[in-house]
C-alpha cells in the first residue's frame, strides 16, 4: 500500500521540521518527504490541507477502563477514540479493578491491546499491592510482564518505611538509573544551563545532591542564588515558627 499525503503541515520535533510539504508512505513506513521517490505510484492520495501531519501523540495517563470498569467504556472504544485524535501510544495507570499489581493482569491487558491492533498500550504497574500502600509489589516480575513504570495513580503513599523499601527494591532490581545515569539525563550542568536566558538564575531549596541533581560549578556559579535562598529561607521559616508558637 502506497499513500501520498499532500498539502499537510509536517511537524517533526526530532528534525525541527515544521512546514507544508508532501509525505510519501510505502508499506506503512515513510518513503520520502517533499519530493516523491522514483517510480512512486500512490494507491491512495490524502489531501491534508489545513491539517497537521506529525508523529503519533502520547497520552501519559489514559484510563482504558479494563479490567473492572467496562460499564463506562471498553479497551476497544478507548483505543479507537485515542487513534481518532492522533494518539498512538497510551500509558495506562494501575487503578483498574483489580489494580495492575500482578503479572497475569498486565499480560492480559497487553494481549487484549495487541489483538485490537490500534494504539500501543504501556501499562504502569502498581507500586503496592491493591494500591493500599502497605506491601510492595513484585516489581521485577511486573517489568517482565510488560510494565514500563510504576505508580500509585491518585492514591497517596503515606508510609515512609514503604517508600524506603520501594527505593531499595528499585535500586537492587536495576529499575532505577544509577546516580551517574540520573545526572547525565536530568542533572543541571553548565552545558544545559547555557541553553537558558543569560539572566536566568539557579535556585534550589536544599539540601542539595551535588553531582546528582546539579553540578557544583553551577551551584556555586555566578547565576546561582542557592546560598542566599537557603540562608534567608531558614530565617523566614524560623520567624514563622516563632509566630505560630506565640513568641512574637
Amino acid at each position: 500500500m502506497k499513500i501520498h499525503i499532500k498539502n499537510g503541515r509536517v511537524v517533526d520535533p526530532q528534525s525541527g521540521t515544521e512546514k507544508v510539504q508532501d509525505l510519501y508512505l510505502a508499506a506503512g513506513k515513510i518513503a520520502a518527504v517533499g519530493a516523491a521517490p522514483v517510480d512512486f505510484h500512490a494507491n491512495r492520495v490524502i489531501d491534508a490541507e489545513g491539517l497537521v501531519v506529525c508523529p503519533g501523540l502520547v497520552d501519559l495517563s489514559a484510563r482504558l477502563r479494563e479490567p473492572g470498569f467496562e460499564h463506562k467504556a471498553t479497551l476497544e472504544s478507548e483505543m479507537a477514540a485515542a487513534v481518532a485524535g492522533g494518539v498512538t501510544s497510551l500509558a495506562c495507570p494501575p487503578d483498574t479493578d483489580p489494580p495492575l499489581d500482578e503479572p497475569g493482569l498486565v499480560e492480559m491487558l497487553k494481549h487484549r491491546a495487541r489483538s485490537l491492533n490500534q494504539a500501543h498500550v504501556y501499562p504502569l504497574g502498581a507500586l503496592t499491592l491493591g494500591l493500599k500502600g502497605q506491601r510492595i509489589t513484585e516489581m521485577a516480575e511486573l517489568v517482565d510482564a510488560g510494565c514500563v513504570a510504576f505508580s500509585q495513580a491518585e492514591v497517596p503513599l503515606e508510609d515512609n518505611l514503604v517508600m524506603l523499601r520501594l527505593q531499595n527494591e528499585r535500586m537492587n532490581g536495576a529499575l532505577l538509573p544509577s546516580a551517574q545515569e540520573f545526572f547525565k539525563y536530568y542533572g543541571l550542568t553548565p552545558e544545559k544551563l547555557s541553553g537558558a536566558k543569560p539572566d536566568a538564575i539557579v535556585m534550589h531549596p536544599g539540601p542539595m545532591n551535588r553531582g546528582v541533581e546539579i553540578d557544583s560549578s553551577v551551584a556555586d556559579g555566578s547565576q546561582s542564588v542557592i546560598l542566599p535562598q537557603v540562608t534567608f529561607g531558614i530565617a523566614v521559616r524560623m520567624a514563622v515558627m516563632s509566630i505560630l508558637a506565640g513568641n512574637a
